[in-house]
């Protein structure tokens, strides 16, 4: 009798294992393109095999099913008690429900969650909780009823393309169309840049020293532009001094005069 209840629990366990490993491959594939509802349900499924796996094995050994049959149906405070204590954890599994069902965000999207001013990019979401790296490297953990609960401004939902303005004044004596030329080809052939060909050129503002040239780098995210303006800046400044292009910028000139000669008479 015990072998047979052994052999059960054998095929049972067995049987759990083989479709774990079968619905964890499956949903690999598809987790693999950040689809937030495969990574959700995934754990859902986990979790139910897992659960249907222990019933299974508890129904099998006579001592359990006598001890908790009598249990689960007479007592009423204990049901009473275990719905209290998992009420907050129910909460975050039907937020998290909700929160795949109407696609609030996805896994990578950037997100600002109002009521805690978190702005970062979702990383994973189970069936607690969803977890957002900020840009200082940390993960901040945040329950899913929170999440359903809060205002989310979802930055991937728009155009995440960043543009910052690349100023430069040139000496009023320099080729002022060979400047523009060499301002615009340079933005252009950089590997970052994202927008429109030919780079347009604008002469923003006659100043006291110099003309005063600006056009627009265009990356692909704000993470992008910092670097792509800097380099470009450093291309320009190369650029401008091969081509004998003054930039003007203020000098201070220090005149000394020589002490006049004095002779001592007595």
């Amino acid at each position: 009798m015990e072998t047979e209840i052994l052999i059960r629990v054998a095929v049972i366990v067995i049987a759990a294992v083989a479709v774990l490993l079968f619905t964890r491959k499956y949903f690999s594939n598809i987790k693999r393109k950040a689809n937030i509802t495969a990574q959700y349900t995934a754990r859902i499924v986990k979790v139910c095999i897992l659960i249907a796996a222990a019933a299974l094995i508890v129904l099998q050994i006579p001592a359990l099913k006598t001890v908790i049959t009598p249990i689960l149906a007479g007592s009423g405070v204990l049901v009473l008690v275990v719905s209290l204590a998992a009420q907050e954890s129910l909460s975050n599994i039907i937020s998290g429900w909700f929160i795949v069902a109407f696609k609030t965000f996805e896994i990578g999207d950037r997100i600002h969650i109002m009521s805690t001013d978190i702005v970062g990019n979702i990383t994973d979401i189970t069936l607690r909780h969803t977890i957002v790296k900020t840009f200082t490297n940390t993960e901040v953990v945040v329950p899913n009823s929170v999440m359903n609960k809060s205002n989310i401004e979802n930055f991937s939902l728009t155009d995440t393309k960043s543009s910052s303005f690349i100023d430069v004044s040139v000496a009023y004596e320099a080729d002022i169309e060979l400047a523009m030329s060499i301002l615009g080809t340079i933005i252009g052939e950089h590997p970052q840049y994202c927008g429109n060909l030919p780079v347009n050129v604008f002469v923003r503002n006659l100043g006291e020293s110099g003309v005063e040239l600006r056009a627009s780098m265009w990356t692909a995210s704000i993470g992008e532009n910092f670097e792509a303006c800097s380099d470009t800046r450093y291309r320009i400044l190369k650029e401008f001094a091969r081509n004998g292009i003054e930039i003007p910028y203020n000098k201070l000139v220090t005149i000394t005069h020589p002490q006049p000669h004095t002779t001592e008479t007595k």
